[in-house]
């Protein structure tokens, strides 16, 4: 029983002591323990029923009746629990408790943040109240976008083979757009190019000059270069002197009359003006000058081929160099509208000017000159691009001077095609660019020589951004359809956003000098690569 304590007990109540008489423990009945109770504001010490431990220091129990299972009698279970109960092993501790059946506990207020616990019905609140109903998605592969702030709203799965990009100007911040062919080029095989192949090598070998024309906009054209020597086509040149096979720019074009796009070979006189495609004058004695040996031109000249529009009505012109004597008289009059062709030929000069001059008042209209040396092969480059120009408008024959007649005119061994910007600000769908598009590729192809396509560098703003993306598969299609080589800018530049920090662009249409020769090295390394 121990030895610090002496405690009073019923003989006639059934008890199990320990063997070292130091506790009481393992009773299975109970007698009233009228001898244990202390007396109010005692303690009761060191009592001790199978694990359950009454411990020192605990005051003013007052009769254990509930533990003598009340008047004396016999405890015969602990909530619902028979035998010798051990609290341990059956009821969940103060630390980290395991509960089981159905446990319950407050139910916290709305948005409760603490340490409370979270019972079922606060967390179903908390859902209802935050998350997004499944409602919102109706239909397979429904993404969810925020359409303002606090406000989520679907967004529809795009085509196959569509990527997801950011676009401001859509409700969504979102949208689905084709994934172009990563850049710089496509399709660019060797058998894609026959005829180009066999012009260099007749090049290389000093036997003919090969001719490549590079047709396009105002992007071709040079607009927002530094200078005439700045554009693509200035910058190929140079490329493929240096680097390649011997190149000159000897096609001169019509060009606006200002800026960096007007090709500053050529200077009209007094009663001259420029119009889409052709130089024009009207009045007598009129001079078009052409000064062929500036940036990438050949330096000495003995040969003019001049391409002039004729028709019933049309006036003669002359042509000189450097306001010498007459070399030719060349007449325009014709029964019906067509395009005819002189050549001139001449004791070598070296940077000569070559006059073409009116005779009378009748109408005359230029539309090419290419100066060469006949005694030197080269890659003949010409720069067709036209401002605002859209593959539409140069399928069309609405002009004298259209893409058609400059294939079967200039008869180029490769001509480089290059629209997409206008179409797409006229907002030319997909399906319209492409058959404008195969328009061109088949009259070219039937003329002339191989063709080769060159994807416009990205605009930025719409409709640019809506149309321009949707175009770049239509180019990789066509040059899959009627085996092409396609040097693909749009992708090499990805987008306005990425490339305009780069310093490529000049405006959101347009691109800089430095952008300009970004594009030349696109081409010159396709061209390298057949």
């Amino acid at each position: 029983m121990g030895d610090t304590e002496t405690y009073s007990l019923q003989a006639s109540r059934p008890m199990r002591v320990q063997t070292d008489g130091s506790r009481i423990g393992n009773t299975k009945e109970w007698a009233a323990l009228s001898g244990l109770v202390p007396a109010a504001g005692q303690e009761c010490k060191d009592i001790e029923a199978g694990t359950v431990k009454i411990g020192d220091g605990v005051k003013n129990y007052g009769a254990l009746t509930a533990l003598a299972g009340g008047g004396g009698g016999a405890v015969s279970s602990v909530d619902g629990q028979t035998g010798a109960v051990s609290l341990t092993g059956t009821y969940a501790p103060l630390a980290s408790p395991v509960f089981t059946g159905n446990p319950t506990a407050p139910t916290p207020s709305p948005g409760d943040n603490d340490t409370s616990v979270a019972t079922t019905a606060f967390v179903n609140a908390e859902i209802a109240a935050d998350a997004v109903a499944k409602s919102t998605a109706t239909a397979k592969g429904d993404l969810l976008v925020a359409t303002a702030a606090a406000t989520v709203g679907a967004l529809a799965v795009g085509a196959d083979g569509t990527v997801l990009t950011a676009d401001a100007t859509q409700a969504t911040g979102a949208k689905w757009t084709a994934v172009p062919t990563p850049g710089p080029s496509y399709n660019m095989l060797p058998q894609n190019a026959k005829k180009w192949r066999a012009a260099l090598a007749k090049v290389r070998a000093g036997t003919a000059n090969a001719r490549l024309l590079c047709v396009g906009d105002s992007t071709t054209a040079g607009q927002t270069a530094a200078n005439w020597g700045q554009n693509y086509p200035s910058v190929v040149t140079d490329m493929l002197n240096r680097y390649y096979v011997p190149a000159e720019q000897t096609f001169v074009f019509p060009r606006p009359s200002a800026g960096p796009a007007a090709d500053p070979r050529a200077t009209m006189g007094a009663g001259w003006s420029n119009s889409f495609g052709y130089w024009q004058a009207t009045t007598s004695g009129s001079v078009l000058t052409i000064q062929p040996s500036q940036f990438t031109g050949p330096p000495t000249v003995d040969t003019i081929e001049i391409w002039y529009i004729k028709n019933t009505g049309r006036g003669d012109f002359t042509v000189n160099v450097n306001g010498g004597a007459t070399l030719a008289t060349i007449s325009a009059l014709a029964g019906s509208l067509s395009v005819g062709k002189s050549t001139v030929t001449f004791t070598a000069a070296s940077a000569p000017s070559i006059n073409l001059v009116t005779v009378s008042a009748a109408e005359v209209d230029i539309i090419g000159v290419n100066c060469f040396l006949s005694t030197k092969t080269v890659v003949q480059v010409g720069n067709c691009g036209q401002g605002a120009a859209k593959a539409q408008d140069w399928v069309g024959t609405g002009f004298a001077f259209t893409i058609q007649n400059a294939f079967v005119n200039y008869l180029p061994d490769l001509s480089i095609i290059d629209f997409g910007i206008n179409d797409a600000g006229a907002s030319r769908t997909s399906g319209q660019f492409s058959t404008d598009m195969q328009s061109l590729i088949t009259r070219a192809v039937a003329a002339s020589g191989d063709v080769m396509l060159k994807s416009m560098a990205p605009s930025n703003g719409a409709p640019y951004t809506t149309f321009e993306p949707q175009y770049i598969p239509v180019l990789n299609a066509l040059a899959q359809s009627n085996s092409l080589g396609l040097i693909d800018v749009y992708s090499r530049w990805q987008s306005y956003a990425v490339s305009n920090p780069l310093g490529y662009y000049s405006d959101g249409l347009h691109p800089s000098s430095f952008g300009y020769a970004d594009i030349a090295q696109a081409v010159f390394n396709g061209l390298r690569s057949l």
